[in-house]
């Protein structure tokens, strides 16, 4: 195990670690804490590929959530159920699966066998058919519910159509039709390819002995069946988006005012991903907080009404940016759209340096107070080595001047080298 102390600060220990085995993680050391955190990121997600038994490459969508689901099944056999473990050190366990990355968060109080049983779950899961079968009723409910609710039904539309031809496109959960294709053998072929120790990270902060964890970590990997050949993890696929304006009509039932949505789906190089996190949150705050400046702005100009409402989301390398207003503004939208991605950089420009620094001074004491380990993670990659303790966040985010959102926004509103999705969403009664 090779272990490097990164940092002494607020009272938290900071420690990276990597073993043969190829894992890799942090350790943040808070002795004044009273529980542990254990999280393990898969670098596995629902546009992730895999290797059928013809060693074909392979794509199913829905089957990285249904194997997160089976990960955490009590129908797993031959293994303490999670209920039980958690039971004993008064914890809980909940799992998220993006398109990119598939996460298992525990939060309990510190027990050493907690740790070797998530490794072991995780690493050697025991699936079985009738875990298979229960897990895709309970995800058929989560569709369906899903299909109920016109906000989730309208933001898969919008992924779909901006990511289409790539796997991408595909709702995190699959479809019913998808589920029915997944077979036994498929779940286990996606284990095998993508749960390894060289495909996961493991971030563990709380009061613990790190002696211990470390370990704990190089016995079970010493002793497991493990080796060099069946570690490689499933090559991916490289997906480019079409780069072609799409228009898509949809009606849902329920809706009470039409809508129209316009994405602009843009490839970011992530080589300097912390500028791009923190840019984007920045950003973010100054479109769309509740007295923001530019969309004050924008609606002095007459270009856009209170409707108005814009979002941006990061999906692997694609920064998807969309814009969504009521039917009163539907076909002036439409026209001014060019216009308002033109504007705003002007805007950005105009905004003075006190306003801009109070903006950054919100953003640090609202939104990094909740700071944890894995929010420093982007497309699927560490940021400056590893992690960030909360003060190494506040230090870096206090250095992004407006140079550097400007030019984050101009390459936004460059619509060339993108995908642009018009959806319009129609009542249905």
């Amino acid at each position: 195990m090779k272990l490097k102390h990164v940092s002494s600060t607020l009272g938290t220990e900071t420690y990276k670690f990597s073993n043969n085995s190829g894992i890799q993680g942090a350790l943040f050391q808070r002795n004044f804490d009273t529980e542990i955190n254990i999280r393990f990121i898969i670098d596995a997600g629902s546009a992730s590929n895999f290797k059928d038994s013809d060693n074909t490459t392979a794509y199913k969508p829905g089957l990285a959530h249904l194997t997160e689901h089976l990960i955490l099944s009590d129908e797993i056999q031959g293994n303490n159920t999670f209920q039980s473990v958690l039971s004993k050190c008064n914890g809980h366990i909940n799992a998220s699966t993006s398109r990119t990355q598939t996460v298992f968060k525990v939060h309990a109080i510190n027990d050493e066998q907690l740790l070797k049983f998530m490794l072991k779950r995780i690493f050697f899961p025991n699936i079985t058919i009738q875990a298979l079968q229960k897990e895709k009723g309970a995800i058929v409910n989560e569709i369906e519910m899903n299909l109920d609710n016109s906000r989730s039904f309208v933001g898969e539309k919008l992924i779909s159509t901006l990511l289409e031809n790539t796997t991408y496109q595909y709702a995190i959960a699959g479809s019913i039709e998808s589920l029915n294709t997944i077979t036994l053998s498929d779940v286990k072929s996606f284990i095998k390819q993508n749960y390894k120790p060289s495909n996961c990270r493991l971030m563990i902060s709380g009061n613990f002995n790190v002696e211990s964890i470390v370990s704990c970590i190089d016995e079970f990997f010493s002793t497991s069946l493990l080796d060099k050949e069946s570690n490689k993890v499933c090559p991916k696929v490289e997906q480019k988006i079409e780069l072609k304006i799409k228009k898509k009509k949809i009606a849902i039932q329920g809706i009470k005012r039409d809508r129209l949505i316009l994405g602009i789906a843009k490839q970011i190089d992530f080589a300097n991903s912390f500028n791009i996190l923190g840019g984007s949150l920045i950003l973010l705050d100054l479109l769309f907080g509740p007295r923001s400046y530019i969309k004050n702005q924008l609606m002095e100009k007459e270009l856009i009404d209170e409707t108005f409402t814009c979002s941006v989301s990061l999906i692997n390398s694609y920064l998807i940016l969309d814009f969504s207003a009521e039917t009163n503004y539907l076909e002036k939208l439409k026209k001014e759209v060019n216009k308002i991605a033109d504007i705003l950089p002007k805007l950005i420009l105009n905004i003075s340096d006190n306003k801009f620094e109070r903006v950054k001074r919100k953003i640090i004491g609202q939104e990094f107070t909740s700071f944890n380990s894995s929010r420093a993670l982007v497309d699927n990659k560490f940021l400056i080595e590893l992690n960030f303790t909360l003060d190494q966040v506040i230090h870096r985010l206090r250095k992004i001047d407006k140079a550097l959102i400007l030019n984050l926004v101009k390459d936004i509103s460059n619509q060339g080298n993108s995908a642009i999705s018009v959806i319009e969403v129609h009542s249905q009664y």
